[in-house]
């Protein structure tokens, strides 16, 4: 009878082992900022947060306690018609700006002098292509940016069938080389219709640009956040060598469960799938434990739980090894956080933002992240 109690006690324990779970919540970083219409980010070579507001044209650096460390003004630099730009911050001594008007890169120092610019359609010499920096925050390493590609027909600018029929056969992820000195551009065989067949996709479906993409060494790794696979790239072809398949514990991620296309909804397409359909919504790597984590938004049903959409829905954070073999998943459900923008691998664990505008308890001009410990 001992030997029996000893064993299920032994099954219990190694169960309990099994189910622990790798991120647990140790505190909130939140203080109030300028203005409630930012983009935020968080640079670990520094240990500081920054805000940009499209609106004014901006960016603060801030410390953990809030304390304002830094002020930028882009109106410079920014064309005045612009309808946007966006900055990625690797260091105080170190940013990039893309005006999306001119699709002039700039190259940033401390106090915010230009260093270096690369006009984009240039050494591209094709109007109607549109550079942008990928989400993730490893886009960037050295003298290589990866770029998401979009394109605009200036003949046919109202028209979302020739839009979407003109980019089938166009790449959607290229990159800048030797920034500093002749910068190249590049592109990866990566095309609308290449990932619809890969993923096994519906052919008449409509092509969703969202992506995730960071650079690791000599490889790139991206994923269509319509779909269920990771593609390993060659860092110098960005020629596809590898695919994994995204598998969960939690949700079903068969392709059929990443779209929610149909003829007759097909207005409506863009909105279903951004809110409701599952979605591999980001890709990080992560220095400190050795990893890749890929972030999964659930799919829900919109008729028996409309309400359950958009950031207000479970969401996972899968770890994978350097090979891209999975090693645990963690289920997350809590309607505060905004798992549509980047987590960021810290030293302690991670930081992922709250203070999404579906968190019942949302503040207006307030930077807020939660740090979850490594266990």
């Amino acid at each position: 009878m001992k030997k029996n109690i000893l064993f299920f006690l032994v099954i219990i324990l190694m169960s309990c082992k099994l189910e622990k779970e790798r991120y647990v919540y140790g505190e909130t970083i939140d203080f109030e900022v300028y203005s409630s219409s930012y983009w935020s980010g968080y640079v670990d070579n520094g240990d500081f947060f920054y805000t940009t507001n499209l609106e004014t044209r901006t960016m603060r650096f801030y410390d953990r306690k809030g304390k304002e460390l830094k002020t930028y003004s882009f109106e410079h630099l920014i064309d005045p018609h612009s309808k946007g730009f966006q900055v990625k911050v690797l260091s105080r001594n170190d940013m990039y700006l893309l005006d999306y008007a001119t699709r002039i890169i700039y190259r940033l120092d401390s106090i915010g002098e230009v260093k270096t610019k690369v006009a984009f359609y240039e050494k591209e010499g094709d109007t109607a292509v549109w550079p942008y920096f990928t989400d993730d925050i490893n886009g960037m390493d050295k003298e290589t940016i990866l770029l998401d590609l979009a394109y605009m027909d200036p003949l046919n600018n109202g028209s979302l069938a020739l839009k979407i029929e003109g980019e089938k056969h166009k790449p959607c992820l290229g990159k800048i080389e030797n920034f500093d000195t002749n910068a190249t551009v590049s592109y990866s065989n990566l095309t609308p219709v290449y990932l619809t067949e890969q993923a096994n996709k519906n052919k008449e479906e409509h092509f969703s640009g969202y992506s995730s993409a960071l650079l690791c060494e000599d490889k790139v790794y991206f994923m269509d956040q319509t779909a269920n696979l990771i593609y390993v790239l060659d860092r110098e072809t960005l020629q596809v060598v590898k695919t994994v398949r995204i598998e969960s514990d939690y949700t079903n991620t068969s392709i059929e469960n990443f779209t929610f296309y149909a003829k007759d909804k097909a207005m409506n397409f863009t909105d279903y799938n951004y809110e409701y359909a599952a979605s591999a919504k980001q890709i990080v790597y992560d220095p400190y434990r050795d990893t890749f984590l890929v972030v999964l938004a659930h799919r829900v049903d919109v008729e028996e739980n409309p309400e359950q959409k958009f950031t207000n829905r479970p969401f996972s954070i899968i770890t994978y090894d350097r090979q891209l073999s999975k090693i645990d998943e963690q289920l997350v459900y809590n309607r505060k956080y905004n798992f549509y923008k980047t987590i960021f691998p810290i030293q302690e664990g991670l930081l992922i933002h709250s203070n999404s505008k579906m968190n019942p308890t949302y503040k207006t001009k307030t930077l807020s992240y939660d740090l979850f410990k490594i266990q």
